[in-house]
């Protein structure tokens, strides 16, 4: 997905995203569905792309908390959001594919789909921890993210 179409996307769902200076903070979601990111802060397109789809994620799955919320509700939060981000940049189904032509490096994954590589290890991460839920278990998918970890 490239960066225009998560505008797109972003507008469909009624999410306002304003590019706002900001002293600490390079992104923030709203409840109310709008998105302040600070551009400036992020030393990729590819890189800004992640954390836009991140505070996608937030607005699209309800995932707030504030500064007072405990660790596992900030924790539950974020997971949400990396899932939500996953679907929108890597979606499962088109990483499948690319791995079927064989186990490639998780730094030539990144470039495929135009996200960084931390984002990348996140999705494995996400879709190893689903796959290995009982009902989802795979051999090839298991094996696929062991290997693509190792040559990360």
């Amino acid at each position: 997905m490239t960066l225009e179409q998560l505008y797109e996307v972003a507008a469909a769902r009624g999410i306002e995203i304003d590019d706002v200076p900001m002293r600490e903070l390079r992104a923030v979601s709203f409840s109310g569905g709008c998105i302040a990111i600070d551009r400036r802060k992020f030393a990729s397109d590819a890189e800004y792309k992640c954390a836009l789809a991140h505070e996608i994620g937030h607005c699209e799955t309800g995932a707030f908390y504030n500064i007072h919320a405990r660790k596992g509700v900030k924790c539950c939060c974020e997971y949400r959001a990396n899932r939500r981000a996953a679907e929108l940049l890597v979606p499962l189904e088109e990483l499948k594919r690319a791995l079927r032509y064989g186990l490639l490096p998780f730094h030539t994954l990144a470039r495929i789909f135009d996200v960084t590589l931390e984002f990348i290890v996140m999705v494995f991460e996400i879709y190893e921890h689903e796959m290995c839920a009982p009902i989802h278990r795979g051999v090839t998918w298991l094996t696929a993210c062991r290997s693509a970890r190792r040559i990360y």
